[in-house]
Order: C-alpha cells, then sequence, then structure tokens
C-alpha cells in the first residue's frame, strides 16, 4: 500500500464491503497473556456489546472504506479500546481501534494474530465519524462516551 492510500487496498475489503452485521467489544489496551481466555487479535475481551445489523455495517463499512482512513505513518503503538468484527455471510474482518493515536488495525479472521505496524491505518480525518458510530454502539459505557472529540 503505497502512502495515502485508503483501506480498499487491504485484505478482507470484500467482506468489509459485504458486512451484514457486526459484533461490538471492549478491548484491553496491552496485548493479551498466553491462554488467557477470549481475545480479538491479540487483545482480550473485556465486554461484549450488542450485535448490530445491515443498517450500521454499512454505515461502518463507509467510514472504513473511505479516504478518511489511510495507511498509517505514526510512531505511536497500537493501543485499542474497541474492536469490530465486521461479517459477510461466514467471514469476518476484525477492527482493533485505538483512539489515543486514532490508529486502527484491520485484519481477516484466522490470519495472524501480531499487530505488524504496517498493516496499521490511521483514522485522524475520519475520527469524528467513527467516534459517533462508536458512541452509538456502546450508549450505556461511561468511558466510550467520555471519549473526546478531537485528540489531545
Amino acid at each position: 500500500m503505497g502512502c495515502g492510500s485508503s483501506t480498499k487496498n487491504i485484505p478482507g475489503d470484500s467482506i468489509i464491503r459485504e458486512a451484514d452485521r457486526v459484533e461490538v467489544f471492549r478491548v484491553g489496551s496491552e496485548p493479551a497473556a498466553s491462554g488467557a481466555g477470549e481475545a480479538i487479535g491479540g487483545y482480550p475481551i473485556l465486554a461484549t456489546g450488542k450485535e448490530l445489523g445491515a443498517d450500521f455495517a454499512a454505515r461502518l463499512s463507509k467510514v472504513l472504506r473511505g479516504g478518511g482512513v489511510t495507511r498509517n505513518q505514526k510512531k505511536c503503538g497500537l493501543e485499542p479500546g474497541v474492536a469490530y468484527r465486521l461479517w459477510s455471510g461466514d467471514r469476518a474482518v476484525e477492527v482493533l481501534v485505538c483512539f489515543n493515536c486514532d490508529v486502527l488495525w484491520p485484519h481477516v479472521v484466522g490470519s495472524q494474530a501480531a499487530a505488524p505496524h504496517h498493516e496499521w491505518q490511521d483514522f485522524d480525518p475520519a475520527r469524528a465519524e467513527l467516534l459517533a458510530l462508536t458512541k452509538e454502539a456502546f450508549p450505556d459505557d461511561a468511558e466510550v462516551q467520555g471519549l473526546p472529540e478531537r485528540r489531545n
């Protein structure tokens, strides 16, 4: 992927584009210890939200595939707090989201578990849209609801 390219070029793009439902999770910001229980992309699941349908999947897909998500050039570490699992039939893509530095990591379920830096995506221009969807997905989560509109 070249600098400035969008997630339309990532593996799993067809799954994201055709997603018909989305599972939502609160995840730990540090990788899970080996054998520590359920995890997404190596990060522990702290809570599971309500599964969301095709309308939400389409709106999330639009943000993820839009021009506001580009190849990451930041030197920060991935500390996700939220994860999405977008399903198209029996295929899924997981997207770990870090609102501390506006970086996300999409990966096809069943692919490698480590989060290689070169696969991370920057979502600075799409923060407002992704944050609104995240707050919608976690209406009763005080930490999510308290996330600022702009990164500090």
